[in-house]
């Protein structure tokens, strides 16, 4: 038997990438071939699978684990920035959705309650397909992926009270309102108790795995607490997703949130298309021939009212029509846990298994459909200009990312916070993530030869990289996603030796530093400052010795880097404390006129309320504040008086 599941996954697999292949080569999204694949594996297709239920038991795997990503990308904090589109919209939409369809169905005879459950399975949308679309167009941060997560979550929120009353729908009378608003309540209770332990005991089992230093007991963790979580709220009769979500999102304020991410990813990417073939599997494309009329009616009632509901929502929520129309293009269509509830409505006698497979018949096509729709919206908007697609949330708007934190790190963060320019670390010991967390530091425990973990720190949109790493394969590592994320990202790597500069310039290093080199620069300047040499001088040799090692070393055009290292070789930068009653004290630095009668720049300022870079005329300097100069040796000492 095991061996025929594997045969079955094995054909289920070479069907979907096949499917993916040709239709992503027609720019179809390769959700779209997943489904493909499972409708002609299935019974309705040419029935190659036998043991179905297996395959949808791994396939849920993939939902839990695409959940629980969402949970750790998302973090508390920004939940409470999208309650207004749980709360609001969600809630809205749901509701909505739920009347308008509920009441189309009783027209068409539906009984009350069949007409109601037609209501709750029209108003759930499929997070699996969304988030994965989203995901693979980089919209996760947009305006309206926010305003789709936070509709999404309402949805998996709402199935809880959608599932408790079904045994009321059926008229046997066995639960009243009050007992099952008791149910809901309890539901409600267990979940926040269970969220509340697990944000005790997970960070406190991570802390340990971490410490271990074992990769692969890292990553099993992560998966068992993604898994772990799921299955206890199953036992109190809540959605696997909704646990993992909340496992999630507990994890998500911990500095190892990025590292688990990066390492369930290959593992989610493969059971959540694993998914989404499953739902392929359920079609019965004999039921659009028999019923052409009713399948019809089912997908209109699905897809345009839901839409045009959600078109309203959105373009009022979102305050444009565009981003509306994109958001009513991912969510109209039917989601995975409207099959669950269909099939517990069948189980409870409010639906006949007629009613079930008419459901199915029109529900996994608007799923295919969803896919293509979402990418003609998003295109049709761009076309017409009519609002921002997509935004970079990644990352937090850094421009600069440093890959490690030793005393190159430090002292690299401590320049940018100096003239105040916005960075994020990146470090793999854990012990230097929680010094640096309790710090304030920017800092995300992460192995940074994950593309996914450069993806999250924002290299997509920063403008520098650097490496300050002492591992030479894993900066090679690092230089050559990072160039592959962001051709224009200015990459900047140290090195240990002069003889890996040219590989490292070949993955895409625009500035590599050899500390081997620089020491004997550094031993050579100290030799000269021994015997009087003035800096100046120094620096000028320093240049010289670099140009020439330089480009021994690389046949690139670096004529740029020259000139600076050329025009700067004369000066030098000192720090001055402006005294009690000095001449600069109390005037700005357009009335003591320092450039024209000394030659020397003012750099940047810095005193107690922080940092002015490049001060203009009306800056006023006061006693205490430490001025950053730049000039020639003569000029900085016609400077000094000043100060």
């Amino acid at each position: 038997m095991a061996h025929g599941i594997l045969a079955e996954l094995a054909l289920i697999l070479a069907l979907a990438v096949v499917a993916a292949y040709l239709l992503r080569y027609l720019r179809v999204p390769a959700i779209a071939g997943f489904i493909l694949a499972g409708s002609l594996v299935g019974p309705g297709g040419f029935g190659l699978v036998t043991d179905r239920q297996a395959i949808e038991g791994l396939a849920e795997v993939g939902v839990v684990l695409l959940l629980f990503g969402v949970g750790l990308k998302i973090s508390i904090r920004d939940l409470q920035r999208l309650r207004r589109s749980i709360f609001g919209a969600g809630a809205l939409q749901v509701g909505a959705t739920v009347a308008v369809v509920a009441a189309g169905a009783r027209v068409l005879g539906q009984p009350p309650a069949a007409a109601l459950v037609w209501g709750f399975v029209a108003a759930l949308s499929s997070t699996a397909l969304v988030l994965t679309v989203l995901e693979e167009r980089a919209e996760e941060a947009s305006p309206q992926g926010r305003f789709m997560l936070g509709v999404l979550l309402f949805q998996d929120l709402a199935v809880v009270p959608m599932l408790v009353s079904l045994p009321l729908l059926q008229g046997s009378g066995d639960l009243s309102w009050r007992e099952i608003g008791l149910l809901l309540g309890r539901s409600l209770l267990i979940l926040a108790v269970i969220v509340a332990g697990a944000r005790i005991i997970l960070p406190w089992i991570m802390e340990r795995v971490v410490a271990s230093r074992s990769r692969e007991l890292f990553t099993l963790t992560a998966i068992l607490a993604a898994l772990g979580t799921a299955l206890l709220v199953t036992e109190f009769g809540l959605s696997m997703a909704l646990g993992a979500f909340s496992a999630g999102l507990v994890l998500s304020e911990s500095e190892y949130a990025q590292q688990m991410l990066a390492e369930i990813a290959p593992l989610r990417d493969a059971f959540n298309s694993l998914f989404f073939v499953s739902v392929g599997m359920l079609v019965d494309p004999q039921l659009w021939l028999d019923s052409p009329a009713a399948v019809a009616a089912t997908f209109v009632s699905i897809v345009v009212v839901k839409g045009l509901l959600v078109l309203a929502i959105a373009t009022i929520s979102l305050r444009s029509w565009g981003l509306g129309l994109i958001a009513a293009a991912g969510l109209a269509h039917a989601g995975e846990f409207a099959f669950v509830v269909a099939g517990s409505a069948l189980a409870h006698g409010v639906f006949d298994e007629p009613t079930r497979r008419l459901f199915v018949a029109v529900a996994v096509p608007t799923m295919m459909l969803a896919a293509l729709s979402l990418s003609a919206a998003s295109w049709l908007v761009r076309r017409r200009g009519a609002g921002p697609v997509a935004e970079s949330g990644t990352g937090g708007g850094n421009a600069v990312v440093i890959v490690g934190f030793g005393i190159n790190g430090r002292n690299v963060a401590r320049v940018l916070r100096l003239v105040g320019v916005p960075y994020s670390v990146l470090e793999i010991n854990a012990a230097t993530v929680r010094e640096l967390r309790q710090a304030g530091e920017p800092v995300l425990y992460a192995d940074a030869t994950r593309e996914a973990v450069l993806l999250q720190a924002g290299v997509g949109a920063a403008r520098a990289l650097v490496v300050a790493i002492a591992d030479a394969a894993g900066a090679r590592q690092i230089t050559a996603v990072a160039r592959k994320l962001n051709p224009r990202l200015h990459i900047i790597v140290r090195t240990r030796y002069v003889v890996e500069i040219e590989a490292l310039r070949r993955l895409g290093a625009d500035d590599v530093v050899p500390e081997e080199f620089e020491t004997s620069l550094e031993l050579a300047g100290r030799v000269l400052a021994t015997f009087g040499a003035p800096d100046s001088v120094i620096e000028r040799e320093k240049a010289i010795l670099r140009r020439e090692q330089y480009g021994m070393l690389t046949d690139r055009e670096r004529g740029g880097a020259r000139s600076l290292a050329e025009l700067l070789a004369g000066t030098s930068i000192q720090e001055l404390s402006v005294r009690e009653g000095a001449a600069a004290a109390g005037r700005s630095l357009g009335e003591i006129d320092l450039r024209r009668r000394t030659g020397a720049s003012v750099l940047a300022v810095r005193r107690p309320g922080g940092v002015t870079t490049n001060p203009g005329p009306e800056f006023r300097f006061a006693a205490g504040d430490l001025v950053f100069l730049l000039g020639s040796a003569a000029a900085l000492e016609a400077a000094r008086g000043e100060f």
